[in-house]
Formats: C-alpha cells, sequence, structure tokens
C-alpha cells in the first residue's frame, strides 16, 4: 500500500479541480487513440485520459508511461490526428519535461 498522508495530500490538491464526468465522445476517442497508438489493454486507461485532455481542451498530460504515451512518437501521431480531424492538441509529457515548462 501507498503513504496515506501522501494520499491525503494529492486529494487535497485537486479537491477543486472540476469533475469532468462520463462522456461517450470520450470514450468513442479513447477507442481510436488504442487503435491509433496500438495501446495494450493494461494501458488502455491512459487513452481515456487522453481524450479527456483533448475533449476539454486540457494543455498538459502528464504522464508516467513514455513507452505509449509520453514519447515523440505519439506526440507527432496525436499532433497530425488531431489537426486533420479539427481536434484540440495537448501537449503529452512526463514530470520532468512539466518541470521544465
Amino acid at each position: 500500500m501507498g503513504d496515506k498522508n501522501a494520499a491525503l495530500k494529492r486529494l487535497e490538491a485537486v479537491r477543486d479541480l472540476p469533475d469532468l464526468g462520463y462522456s461517450p465522445n470520450v470514450q468513442n476517442l479513447a477507442i481510436k487513440y488504442i487503435d491509433l497508438f496500438r495501446i495494450p489493454e493494461k494501458a488502455r486507461l491512459d487513452a481515456f485520459h487522453l481524450a479527456y485532455a483533448v475533449l476539454f481542451k486540457i494543455d498538459f498530460l502528464l504522464s508516467w508511461n513514455c513507452k505509449h504515451i509520453a514519447n515523440e512518437l505519439v506526440n507527432l501521431k496525436l499532433k497530425n490526428y488531431n489537426i486533420n480531424n479539427s481536434l484540440y492538441v495537448p501537449f503529452l509529457c512526463t514530470a520532468h519535461e512539466l518541470l521544465e515548462v
């Protein structure tokens, strides 16, 4: 199990953020991203995070998943796909990259 105090601090940090709720549009886009990026079963939740970032126009999506999400090739494919489909393009990054911004 993780550190309960650290978990409480994380919950407190996001307490005032809006709940984005469920949307079939998110599910449909996530399925497209799963195919486009060939995201394996164990990492499919990342595609939903990405779809939320796109549809709710969230500027940065931080991920520790460098293999399937936070890498240059995925950023390029995402940019090309989203621009061609008139979708918002968030920046996918690692925690290290975000701290450099």
